[in-house]
C-alpha cells in the first residue's frame, strides 16, 4: 500500500491544481496563459471550453501527442515545421522549435485566427498563418464550427464557407531538398490532407508526419500503412516500427514517414 502512496498523493495534487484554476477562470476571467512546458503566452477563447481546458492543463490538453511532437521535433534540424489544424497554437506554442525553422500554421476558424496572430507576436514567433483549410483540393469548402468545443470543428456539408488549400501548391514556392516535418491534426479529414501532399512528397531530403489517426477507419489506416513506414515513439524519445493493426486501442497518433526511410529515425 505505501508503494502507491506517492502515485496516490501526485493524483491529489493535480486534481487540487485544476480545481483552483478552474476557480481562477471563472473569478478572475484570464484571456491568457504561460504554456507550462515552454513559458510563451497563449492567448484563450473564454466562450470555447477548450480555451477552459487549455487553462486547467497549463496550455497541453494532450500531453501524449505534444510529447511525441516534441521527440520528432527534436530528432532532427527540421527546416519547414507546419501544423495543420493550428486551433489555439498549442504545438507550436508549448514545444522547443527547431532553431531557424520556418514554421508555417493553418486554421480556417475564424473565431481562433486573431488569437493565434495575438499569441505568435506575444511571443517573437515568425509564423507564417494561413487562415484556411487543407485538403486535396485547392477550392472551397465547408467548416462546421463547433462553439462549445473548437476542437471538434470539421469540414462538412454546411458550415461556414473558408478556403482550401493543398500543402503541395503552398509549398511550392520552398526549394527542393529541404527536410519537413508536419503534425495534422483535422477531425478525419487527415487523408484529403495527405492526397494534397502527395505531389510533392518526394521533393524533400526527409519528411515526418504526425497523424492523428483516432477518427479514420481500419481500411483508411491499412492503405496509408501500404504507402508509409508507420512510427511511434515513448516517453523516453525512442522510436519503433509498427504495424497499424498492432496499434493499441488507446494509441491517437502516429508518426508515417516514406516507405524505406524508417531507419533515418530508429537509428
Amino acid at each position: 500500500m505505501m508503494a502507491h502512496k506517492p502515485d496516490r498523493m501526485r493524483q491529489l495534487y493535480w486534481a487540487a491544481n485544476r480545481a483552483w484554476r478552474r476557480l481562477q477562470w471563472h473569478l478572475f476571467r484570464p484571456d491568457h496563459l504561460l504554456c507550462a512546458t515552454t513559458g510563451r503566452t497563449m492567448f484563450l477563447s473564454r466562450p470555447d471550453k477548450r480555451g477552459l481546458a487549455l487553462w486547467c492543463e497549463g496550455g497541453n490538453v494532450n500531453p501524449k501527442a505534444l510529447t511525441l511532437w516534441q521527440h520528432l521535433l527534436d530528432a532532427r534540424s527540421w527546416q519547414l515545421v507546419l501544423d495543420v489544424g493550428c486551433n489555439h497554437g498549442e504545438m507550436l506554442l508549448a514545444a522547443r522549435l527547431p532553431a531557424q525553422a520556418k514554421l508555417l500554421a493553418f486554421e480556417p476558424n475564424p473565431h481562433l485566427v486573431a488569437l493565434l496572430r495575438r499569441s505568435f507576436r506575444a511571443n517573437g514567433l515568425d509564423v507564417t498563418l494561413f487562415e484556411t483549410a487543407v485538403g486535396a483540393q485547392p477550392g472551397m469548402a465547408m467548416l462546421s464550427i463547433d462553439p462549445a468545443w473548437s476542437g471538434g470543428s470539421h469540414l462538412s456539408q454546411s458550415g461556414t464557407p473558408v478556403q482550401m488549400v493543398t500543402l503541395a501548391d503552398t509549398l511550392a514556392g520552398f526549394d527542393d531538398g529541404l527536410t519537413l516535418v508536419v503534425k495534422i491534426d483535422v477531425e478525419g479529414h487527415e487523408p484529403a490532407v495527405l492526397e494534397g501532399l502527395r505531389p510533392a512528397l518526394a521533393r524533400w531530403s526527409e519528411l515526418a508526419v504526425l497523424l492523428e489517426i483516432m477518427h479514420l477507419s481500419p481500411e483508411t489506416r491499412a492503405g496509408l500503412a501500404q504507402e508509409f513506414d508507420v512510427l511511434i515513439g515513448d516517453p523516453h524519445g525512442q522510436w519503433r516500427a509498427v504495424a497499424m493493426a498492432d496499434l493499441a486501442p488507446d494509441q491517437l497518433d502516429v508518426v508515417l514517414v516514406r516507405k524505406g526511410e524508417a531507419g533515418r529515425l530508429l537509428g
